[in-house]
């Protein structure tokens, strides 16, 4: 059977908000029309989503990959929406790294409060090179990625965080460190700066060996969380997330991996309505970039 897009909006937008009311509010749906799509969903499919059945317990593996599918099908799904517009001018497109999925993604943006009759705003998800391609274009009026330098002339804003190692409170970080074999949750190589990282496993005096890798923030820290291995993540990706309470940065014991950015992207003289809705996403990063976990 066919999986509507109804199930593909519900799932994606469940996994990035993780509450079932809220996705109910956003979708303009009942809470309990949405706990049937996603039963539904896991019917068609034949496997469960979630580890423990609530989406704060992480995806299961097969749910993993299907997540994947479904982001490219919403955005697509997206994109169309903007291409039936009748309104020339009145669509503003952003673009969005998929590093950045849970601090910029169309659920966490949509929440910021940006809606209005006269505008309708377009996400999607890329990587890097392709945002600045499309902005450079002006196949998107604007785009946020991370990066570790300034990427481009177009670069108007940027918000610095450190990626640092993180541990489990529960877990003996002296334990871990003194094996042959460092255990932790890597990135997928696919995610563009696993390829960074790895220049600093080459020259650190550990060993170190990934036991389980992903390229979802939330299926990560549930790993870390779990005790599966030390992990290491830009700082500003903790804030508001249930599992930060359960981790602990180990600075002391493993040195960082240094300074990288949240770079915004557009045309230096944006359209009224777009730096509106500009001006709201860069509040939302600064708030970010000056709480500490």
């Amino acid at each position: 059977m066919p999986i509507s897009t109804d199930l593909v909006k519900a799932f994606v937008t469940l996994c990035q908000v993780k509450s079932y009311s809220e996705t109910a509010k956003m979708l303009r749906r009942s809470q309990p029309t949405i706990s049937n799509r996603i039963r539904l969903l896991e019917n068609q499919v034949g496997f469960a989503l979630f580890k423990d059945k609530t989406p704060h317990s992480g995806l299961t593996a097969q749910a993993e990959l299907l997540y994947q599918r479904c982001l490219s099908i919403q955005n697509e799904l997206d994109q169309i929406s903007v291409l039936t517009q009748t309104q020339v001018g009145k669509v503003i497109r952003i673009g969005v790294s998929a590093s950045l999925e849970n601090l910029c993604s169309s659920s966490a943006i949509a929440s910021l409060g940006l809606g209005r009759a006269d505008t309708t705003l377009s996400i999607s998800t890329d990587d890097t090179e392709n945002l600045l391609a499309s902005v450079e274009k002006g196949n998107l009026d604007a785009c946020y990625v991370c990066n570790r330098e300034v990427p481009s002339p177009l670069t108007q804003k940027s918000w610095p965080f450190d990626v640092r190692w993180v541990a489990a409170k529960s877990v003996d970080v002296d334990d871990l460190l003194a094996r042959p074999i460092v255990p932790i949750v890597g990135w997928h190589e696919q995610w563009q700066p696993a390829q960074i990282f790895s220049a600093y496993f080459e020259k650190s005096s550990y060993r170190f060996r990934p036991i389980y890798q992903t390229q979802n923030l939330s299926n990560y820290l549930n790993a870390v969380q779990a005790g599966v291995g030390l992990g290491y993540v830009g700082d500003i990706f903790l804030h508001n997330l249930p599992v930060a309470s359960d981790l602990h940065y180990i600075d002391d014991r493993l040195k960082p991996f240094g300074q990288f950015y949240i770079h915004r992207l557009n045309q230096a003289e944006p359209a009224a309505n777009l730096r509106r809705v500009l001006s709201i996403i860069d509040s939302h990063l600064d708030r970010l970039a000056t709480t500490t976990l």
